[in-house]
């Protein structure tokens, strides 16, 4: 997810944003986890940890790093009513549920503000997760181990989620930047998330 909120003059490290980062990718890893975590299945909380991370992460990190890109001051900011969210909704229905909206990258500044630098930083996070999506989904045809299958779908469930055309999801900037770009991204990722 990609918010806006406008600062100027403020000290911007490569590390920033990583602890905030790092605590909503355990609440996320909760969350998708819980009925496992109740149960007591380690190996099963293990590739839902690893799923969430390469999906979460990556997401996220891939926002930023374009943002950086094309000029402007972003990092990752926590939503703790998003991470209580994600942790209520877990519980009540465990696990079937995910409200995966923990936080999201901030642009603090833009050099060159612009309507395509805006749908481009938010394609970034629901194409990195396609693309890890694809890359497991190919490894699990090929082993057979299903912890591969449980990353390829929570990388199509987080994209298909986040392309949701409603703000302030990645969805409705991307369907406002190209409206074709954001059909294909979202029908690829909802088949793969909600029909299979």
């Amino acid at each position: 997810m990609l918010m806006y909120i406008r600062y100027e003059n403020r000290a911007y490290s490569y590390f920033r944003g990583i602890p905030a980062l790092l605590i909503s990718w355990v609440v996320l890893t909760v969350a998708f986890g819980i009925d496992d975590i109740l149960s007591g299945n380690i190996i099963s909380i293990m590739w839902i940890a690893i799923a969430v991370g390469l999906g979460f992460i990556f997401h996220e990190l891939a926002h930023r790093e374009v943002a950086r890109r094309v000029g402007c001051a972003a990092d990752y900011v926590m939503w703790p009513m998003g991470l209580v969210l994600a942790l209520f909704l877990a519980i009540l229905t465990r696990g079937r549920f995910v409200f995966a909206a923990p936080g999201a990258v901030t642009i603090f500044y833009c050099f060159r503000p612009n309507r395509s630098s805006e749908g481009v930083i938010a394609a970034a996070g629901p194409i990195t997760n396609i693309v890890v999506a694809i890359i497991f989904q190919m490894i699990y045809v090929v082993t057979g181990i299903w912890g591969f299958g449980l990353v390829a779908y929570v990388n199509w469930f987080l994209a298909a989620f986040n392309l949701l055309p409603l703000d302030p999801l990645d969805g409705a900037k991307v369907m406002r930047y190209n409206f074709v770009l954001w059909l294909i991204l979202f029908a690829i990722s909802a088949y793969f998330a909600f029909a299979i």
